[in-house]
């Protein structure tokens, strides 16, 4: 029988999972690389090789391949670009080219299998999709972040911001500071907090999302654009942030209190938005960008779930 297992790879500054297919004998455990089947060893090992900090361990999730394929390969759960490949697209009459969403059609049962295939992966650029999101305090630090950082505003850059009455606030601490207390106290890695920030907000202070400064919401930051529903209105996805920054888009005084909403500092905004991230996917289960693709590590699993496969998996193919 098909199983799937799971991998999780340490290493000195960051945490790589990995979610591997194979067929396997559940009493033949071992530990490291050994407890992959000969197909997978070549490329971990080659990967060890270059980073030999990093440990291998398997976790098996005891789900049947086809199983998963076939919850999977359910007509507008995988979008691929219409103008792709016919054979990354579902070809069935009536289904073929049929747009889920604006310019997005139904991928082909030979995509997902590629996509939640890990073995396709085994790779240093491909591999990240399955880096552990989890606070680790063996290896989360600040030179990490501030390596991550580098070649940003953020980087080793003491935190100043404005208040609602345009008051410059100073703190003595830089922007790493906050990224790993944001991470130890919402049980994130701090490294995915900072890639995520740099990928949401870019390499400068001054976006409008984190400058503090947008009309009708002076004095309010979202780092990670929490809330930031697109809107025809000018800067409308950045003012759907900045209003959950605010009060959470009408939520409850618990929810408020637990996300530390309003974003008022840059540290609530940080570590607001990491409890936010945390309790949403990372600290229940879904500790990986594959895994809140693809939730196969949850007896509860959803499965229902529209999302696009070709940026996760299939934009290089």
């Amino acid at each position: 029988m098909k199983k799937i297992i799971f991998i999780a790879i340490l290493f000195l500054l960051m945490s790589i999972s990995l979610f591997l297919y194979f067929q396997v004998v559940a009493s033949t455990k071992l530990e490291g690389i050994d407890s992959f089947p000969a197909s997978y060893q070549p490329y971990l090992r080659e990967l060890a090789k270059k980073h030999p900090n990093w440990k291998f361990t398997a976790l098996y999730t005891n789900l049947d391949w086809n199983y998963v394929i076939n919850e999977e390969n359910v007509f507008g759960k995988n979008l691929v670009p219409k103008n792709y490949s016919d054979r990354w697209k579902n070809t069935t009459p009536g289904q073929y080219n049929v747009e889920v969403d604006a310019g997005w059609v139904d991928s082909s049962r030979q995509a997902v299998e590629y996509c939640m295939d890990p073995r396709n992966f085994l790779n240093e650029v491909r591999l990240f999709q399955f880096e552990g999101l989890s606070y680790d305090a063996h290896t989360n630090n600040l030179d990490g972040i501030e390596k991550i950082l580098y070649g940003t505003e953020f980087y080793n850059t003491k935190v100043s911001y404005f208040d609602s009455n345009g008051n410059t606030i100073s703190m003595n601490e830089k922007y790493a500071d906050l990224i790993l207390r944001g991470g130890k106290t919402s049980l994130v890695s701090p490294y995915h907090l900072a890639s995520r920030i740099k990928q949401e907000v870019g390499p400068f202070l001054s976006h409008s999302s984190i400058s503090g400064t947008v009309e009708g919401f002076k004095g309010l930051y979202n780092f990670y654009n929490i809330g930031a529903t697109s809107s025809s209105e000018p800067m409308g996805a950045i003012k759907n942030g900045l209003q959950y920054a605010k009060d959470g888009k009408g939520a409850s005084q618990a929810t408020k209190d637990k996300y530390q909403i309003p974003w008022n500092t840059k540290e609530r905004a940080i570590t607001g938005g990491a409890i936010f991230i945390g309790s949403s996917y990372i600290n229940v289960g879904q500790d990986t960008i594959y895994l809140q693709k693809f939730d196969v590590n949850d007896e509860g699993r959803k499965w229902l779930v529209l999302a696009s496969i070709y940026d996760q998996c299939l934009s290089t193919i």
